[in-house]
Protein backbone atom coordinates (compact mmCIF):
# COMPACT_ATOMS: atom_id res chain seq x y z
CA UNK A 1 0.00 0.00 0.00
CA UNK A 2 3.10 2.33 0.97
CA UNK A 3 4.63 1.84 -2.55
CA UNK A 4 1.80 2.01 -4.40
CA UNK A 5 0.85 5.29 -2.83
CA UNK A 6 4.42 6.57 -3.28
CA UNK A 7 4.88 5.58 -7.21
CA UNK A 8 1.57 7.24 -7.54
CA UNK A 9 2.12 10.33 -5.37
CA UNK A 10 2.42 12.63 -8.67
CA UNK A 11 -1.18 11.97 -9.09
CA UNK A 12 -2.28 12.96 -5.87
CA UNK A 13 0.12 15.77 -4.63
CA UNK A 14 -2.54 18.29 -5.50
CA UNK A 15 -5.19 16.88 -2.89
CA UNK A 16 -3.22 15.03 -0.36
CA UNK A 17 0.15 16.12 1.92
CA UNK A 18 2.03 13.10 2.91
CA UNK A 19 4.98 13.42 5.54
CA UNK A 20 7.21 11.20 3.42
CA UNK A 21 6.92 13.28 0.21
CA UNK A 22 9.98 14.52 -0.62
CA UNK A 23 12.20 11.07 0.43
CA UNK A 24 10.23 8.51 -1.67
CA UNK A 25 13.32 7.25 -3.69
CA UNK A 26 14.69 6.57 -0.44
CA UNK A 27 11.75 4.79 1.36
CA UNK A 28 10.60 2.81 -1.07
CA UNK A 29 13.27 0.79 -1.98
CA UNK A 30 13.61 -0.47 1.74
CA UNK A 31 10.20 -1.73 1.50
CA UNK A 32 11.90 -4.98 -0.02
CA UNK A 33 12.70 -6.85 2.59
CA UNK A 34 16.31 -7.99 0.92
CA UNK A 35 17.64 -4.52 0.85
CA UNK A 36 17.73 -4.49 4.51
CA UNK A 37 20.53 -6.34 5.64
CA UNK A 38 22.72 -4.18 3.01
CA UNK A 39 21.63 -1.47 5.22
CA UNK A 40 22.09 -2.91 8.25
CA UNK A 41 25.74 -4.17 7.34
CA UNK A 42 27.06 -0.24 6.65
CA UNK A 43 25.53 0.66 10.08
CA UNK A 44 27.12 -2.28 11.59
CA UNK A 45 23.57 -2.92 13.25
CA UNK A 46 22.81 -6.78 14.46
CA UNK A 47 20.65 -8.29 11.92
CA UNK A 48 19.89 -11.98 11.38
CA UNK A 49 22.15 -13.90 8.51
CA UNK A 50 20.05 -14.11 5.37
CA UNK A 51 19.62 -15.62 2.08
CA UNK A 52 17.32 -14.67 -0.64
CA UNK A 53 15.75 -17.33 -3.36
CA UNK A 54 14.38 -16.58 -6.68
CA UNK A 55 13.31 -19.57 -7.44
CA UNK A 56 12.47 -23.39 -6.20
CA UNK A 57 15.78 -24.47 -7.79
CA UNK A 58 17.62 -21.94 -5.31
CA UNK A 59 16.51 -24.16 -2.36
CA UNK A 60 19.33 -26.99 -3.25
CA UNK A 61 21.80 -24.31 -1.74
CA UNK A 62 20.32 -23.01 0.80
CA UNK A 63 21.58 -25.74 4.08
CA UNK A 64 25.11 -25.08 2.25
CA UNK A 65 24.33 -21.40 3.73
CA UNK A 66 22.72 -21.20 6.01
CA UNK A 67 21.54 -23.73 9.11
CA UNK A 68 18.38 -24.93 9.97
CA UNK A 69 15.74 -23.39 11.03
CA UNK A 70 15.09 -20.71 9.70
CA UNK A 71 12.45 -17.83 8.97
CA UNK A 72 10.71 -17.25 5.35
CA UNK A 73 9.48 -14.50 3.97
CA UNK A 74 8.03 -13.23 1.05
CA UNK A 75 10.46 -9.91 0.00
CA UNK A 76 7.63 -8.26 -0.57
CA UNK A 77 4.16 -7.83 1.55
CA UNK A 78 0.98 -9.25 0.89
CA UNK A 79 2.09 -11.91 -0.80
CA UNK A 80 0.09 -14.83 0.32
CA UNK A 81 1.79 -15.23 3.53
CA UNK A 82 3.63 -12.98 6.33
CA UNK A 83 6.23 -15.75 7.64
CA UNK A 84 6.94 -19.49 8.17
CA UNK A 85 8.67 -21.05 10.30
CA UNK A 86 10.96 -23.80 8.45
CA UNK A 87 12.65 -27.03 9.76
CA UNK A 88 13.85 -28.30 7.05
CA UNK A 89 14.82 -28.37 3.14
CA UNK A 90 11.72 -30.46 2.70
CA UNK A 91 9.42 -27.92 4.76
CA UNK A 92 10.84 -25.15 2.23
CA UNK A 93 9.78 -27.20 -1.17
CA UNK A 94 6.77 -27.72 0.80
CA UNK A 95 6.46 -23.69 1.05
CA UNK A 96 7.70 -22.54 -2.35
CA UNK A 97 5.41 -25.20 -3.84
CA UNK A 98 2.22 -23.58 -1.99
CA UNK A 99 3.23 -20.45 -2.53
CA UNK A 100 5.18 -20.14 -6.24
CA UNK A 101 3.87 -16.50 -6.54
CA UNK A 102 5.18 -15.22 -3.60
CA UNK A 103 8.43 -15.38 -5.01
CA UNK A 104 11.84 -14.37 -4.33
CA UNK A 105 11.81 -15.48 -0.19
CA UNK A 106 13.68 -13.62 2.41
CA UNK A 107 15.42 -16.84 4.77
CA UNK A 108 16.48 -15.63 7.91
CA UNK A 109 18.38 -16.98 11.01
CA UNK A 110 15.60 -17.95 13.31
CA UNK A 111 16.67 -16.11 16.63
CA UNK A 112 14.76 -18.14 19.72
CA UNK A 113 12.19 -16.49 21.95
CA UNK A 114 8.77 -15.70 22.64
CA UNK A 115 6.61 -13.05 22.35
CA UNK A 116 7.73 -11.39 25.35
CA UNK A 117 11.69 -11.14 23.55
CA UNK A 118 10.13 -8.64 20.76
CA UNK A 119 10.12 -5.61 21.42
CA UNK A 120 9.62 -2.29 19.20
CA UNK A 121 9.98 1.69 19.08
CA UNK A 122 8.44 3.76 16.69
CA UNK A 123 8.65 7.08 15.71
CA UNK A 124 7.48 10.26 13.70
CA UNK A 125 10.39 12.11 12.29
CA UNK A 126 10.68 15.71 11.00
CA UNK A 127 13.96 14.96 8.51
CA UNK A 128 15.28 12.65 10.46
CA UNK A 129 14.52 14.85 13.97
CA UNK A 130 12.48 12.66 16.51
CA UNK A 131 9.87 14.60 17.45
CA UNK A 132 7.44 11.67 18.69
CA UNK A 133 8.41 8.28 20.28
CA UNK A 134 6.90 5.48 21.61
CA UNK A 135 8.56 1.89 22.89
CA UNK A 136 6.26 -1.18 23.27
CA UNK A 137 6.69 -4.75 24.25
CA UNK A 138 4.75 -7.73 22.34
CA UNK A 139 2.82 -9.66 24.73
CA UNK A 140 1.13 -11.82 21.84
CA UNK A 141 1.40 -12.46 18.14
CA UNK A 142 -0.03 -14.72 15.65
CA UNK A 143 1.54 -16.91 14.74
CA UNK A 144 3.45 -17.21 18.05
CA UNK A 145 6.86 -14.83 18.13
CA UNK A 146 6.65 -14.60 14.53
CA UNK A 147 2.86 -13.02 13.31
CA UNK A 148 0.62 -10.17 13.76
CA UNK A 149 0.75 -8.14 16.80
CA UNK A 150 -2.12 -9.92 19.44
CA UNK A 151 -1.02 -8.06 22.57
CA UNK A 152 0.97 -5.03 22.86
CA UNK A 153 2.05 -2.60 26.22
CA UNK A 154 3.96 -0.27 26.96
CA UNK A 155 7.90 -0.77 27.53
CA UNK A 156 10.79 1.50 27.87
CA UNK A 157 14.11 0.06 26.50
CA UNK A 158 16.84 1.79 26.05
CA UNK A 159 19.13 -0.39 23.92
CA UNK A 160 16.11 -0.97 21.56
CA UNK A 161 15.15 2.68 21.28
CA UNK A 162 19.16 2.98 20.83
CA UNK A 163 19.17 0.40 17.88
CA UNK A 164 16.05 2.37 16.31
CA UNK A 165 17.89 5.96 16.11
CA UNK A 166 21.27 4.41 14.62
CA UNK A 167 19.00 2.55 12.01
CA UNK A 168 16.57 5.33 10.95
CA UNK A 169 19.19 8.10 11.26
CA UNK A 170 20.89 8.21 8.11
CA UNK A 171 18.07 8.03 6.17
CA UNK A 172 16.53 11.42 7.27
CA UNK A 173 13.08 10.13 7.09
CA UNK A 174 10.13 12.55 7.80
CA UNK A 175 6.18 10.68 8.99
CA UNK A 176 5.64 7.23 10.98
CA UNK A 177 8.22 4.80 11.19
CA UNK A 178 9.01 1.81 13.70
CA UNK A 179 11.07 -0.84 13.81
CA UNK A 180 11.23 -4.68 15.60
CA UNK A 181 14.02 -6.34 17.31
CA UNK A 182 14.06 -9.46 19.27
CA UNK A 183 16.68 -10.19 22.05
CA UNK A 184 17.92 -13.78 22.16
CA UNK A 185 18.74 -15.98 25.29
CA UNK A 186 21.91 -14.21 25.62
CA UNK A 187 20.40 -10.77 25.79
CA UNK A 188 21.72 -10.25 22.36
CA UNK A 189 19.19 -7.65 20.42
CA UNK A 190 18.24 -8.55 16.90
CA UNK A 191 16.65 -6.13 13.97
CA UNK A 192 13.82 -7.90 12.53
CA UNK A 193 12.04 -5.52 10.36
CA UNK A 194 11.03 -1.99 10.20
CA UNK A 195 7.88 -0.51 9.22
CA UNK A 196 7.97 2.51 6.69
CA UNK A 197 5.71 5.26 5.11
CA UNK A 198 3.12 4.28 7.69
CA UNK A 199 1.94 2.90 11.11
CA UNK A 200 1.37 -0.51 12.52
CA UNK A 201 -2.32 -1.94 13.27
CA UNK A 202 -0.78 -1.53 17.37
CA UNK A 203 -0.92 2.39 16.85
CA UNK A 204 -3.74 2.27 19.11
CA UNK A 205 -1.86 1.09 22.09
CA UNK A 206 0.55 4.38 20.98
CA UNK A 207 -2.59 6.16 21.34
CA UNK A 208 -4.39 4.21 24.26
CA UNK A 209 -0.61 5.62 26.43
CA UNK A 210 -0.75 9.21 25.18
CA UNK A 211 1.38 8.91 22.12
CA UNK A 212 -1.26 9.72 20.00
CA UNK A 213 1.12 9.52 16.30
CA UNK A 214 -2.14 9.89 13.70
CA UNK A 215 -2.78 13.03 15.88
CA UNK A 216 0.52 14.58 15.66
CA UNK A 217 1.12 13.77 12.11
CA UNK A 218 -2.43 15.89 11.03
CA UNK A 219 -0.52 18.66 13.29
CA UNK A 220 2.67 18.45 11.77
CA UNK A 221 1.20 18.35 8.04
CA UNK A 222 -1.06 21.01 8.78
CA UNK A 223 1.89 23.31 9.71
CA UNK A 224 -0.16 23.53 13.67
CA UNK A 225 2.24 22.62 16.65
CA UNK A 226 3.42 19.55 17.04
CA UNK A 227 1.64 17.90 20.91
CA UNK A 228 4.31 17.10 23.25
CA UNK A 229 3.85 13.42 24.17
CA UNK A 230 4.81 11.53 27.39
CA UNK A 231 4.38 7.63 27.33
CA UNK A 232 2.24 6.58 29.61
CA UNK A 233 2.04 2.53 31.06
CA UNK A 234 -1.48 2.28 31.81
CA UNK A 235 -2.97 0.15 28.59
CA UNK A 236 -2.04 -2.83 27.78
CA UNK A 237 -3.79 -3.39 24.03
CA UNK A 238 -5.54 -6.47 22.32
CA UNK A 239 -6.06 -7.35 19.48
CA UNK A 240 -9.41 -9.00 19.44
CA UNK A 241 -10.41 -8.73 16.26
CA UNK A 242 -7.71 -10.76 14.83
CA UNK A 243 -7.33 -13.24 17.96
CA UNK A 244 -10.70 -13.07 19.75
CA UNK A 245 -9.73 -14.97 22.42
CA UNK A 246 -6.42 -13.35 23.78
CA UNK A 247 -7.64 -11.75 26.29
CA UNK A 248 -9.08 -14.19 28.59
CA UNK A 249 -6.01 -15.79 27.78
CA UNK A 250 -3.91 -13.90 28.90
CA UNK A 251 -6.10 -13.23 32.06
CA UNK A 252 -5.68 -16.76 32.81
CA UNK A 253 -2.31 -16.84 32.06
CA UNK A 254 0.37 -14.11 31.49
CA UNK A 255 -1.26 -11.76 33.08
CA UNK A 256 -0.17 -12.12 36.46
CA UNK A 257 3.28 -11.11 35.69
CA UNK A 258 2.62 -7.84 34.41
CA UNK A 259 3.31 -5.54 37.44
CA UNK A 260 0.84 -2.48 38.31
CA UNK A 261 -2.70 -1.75 37.88
CA UNK A 262 -3.22 -1.93 33.96
CA UNK A 263 -6.56 -1.62 32.03
CA UNK A 264 -7.31 -3.60 28.37
CA UNK A 265 -7.50 -1.14 25.13
CA UNK A 266 -9.88 -3.28 22.26
CA UNK A 267 -10.13 -2.09 18.85
CA UNK A 268 -13.61 -1.95 19.10
CA UNK A 269 -14.95 -1.45 22.71
CA UNK A 270 -14.52 1.76 24.74
CA UNK A 271 -14.54 4.51 22.02
CA UNK A 272 -17.75 5.94 22.98
CA UNK A 273 -19.43 4.50 19.45
CA UNK A 274 -21.05 0.66 20.42
CA UNK A 275 -21.96 -0.69 17.00
CA UNK A 276 -19.07 -1.88 15.48
CA UNK A 277 -18.56 -3.84 19.11
CA UNK A 278 -22.06 -5.11 18.14
CA UNK A 279 -20.99 -6.01 14.56
CA UNK A 280 -17.76 -7.50 15.81
CA UNK A 281 -19.82 -9.94 18.78
CA UNK A 282 -21.85 -11.01 15.83
CA UNK A 283 -19.64 -11.37 13.59
CA UNK A 284 -17.49 -13.34 16.38
CA UNK A 285 -20.65 -15.23 16.93
CA UNK A 286 -21.54 -16.57 13.39
CA UNK A 287 -17.17 -16.98 12.75
CA UNK A 288 -17.68 -19.75 15.40
CA UNK A 289 -21.56 -21.01 14.75
CA UNK A 290 -20.12 -22.06 10.94
CA UNK A 291 -17.41 -23.69 11.82
CA UNK A 292 -19.27 -25.65 14.25
CA UNK A 293 -21.77 -26.67 12.23
CA UNK A 294 -19.37 -27.30 9.52
CA UNK A 295 -17.19 -29.87 12.28
CA UNK A 296 -20.60 -31.58 12.98
CA UNK A 297 -21.98 -32.02 9.48
CA UNK A 298 -18.25 -33.68 8.55
CA UNK A 299 -18.33 -35.67 12.15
Amino acid sequence: MVKHVGLAWECLSSRYRLSWSDQRTTLLPLLDKASLEAHCDRLSLPYPKSLVIETIEDIKRVGDKLPFPLIAKPTLPLSGFKVRLIESEDDLLVLASRYPHALPFLLQQWIPGGDESLYFTAFYLDNGRILACYEGQKLGSNPPAMGQTTIARSCPNPVVRAIAERFFEPLKLSGPVSLEVKVDQAGQPWIIEPTLGRTDYWVDCCVANDVNLPAIEFAHQSGKPVPNSIQTNNMIWFDTERSPLCYLRFRLGAGHRIAGPWQARFPYWGHADPLPFIQGLQRLAGNYSGRAWRKLFRS
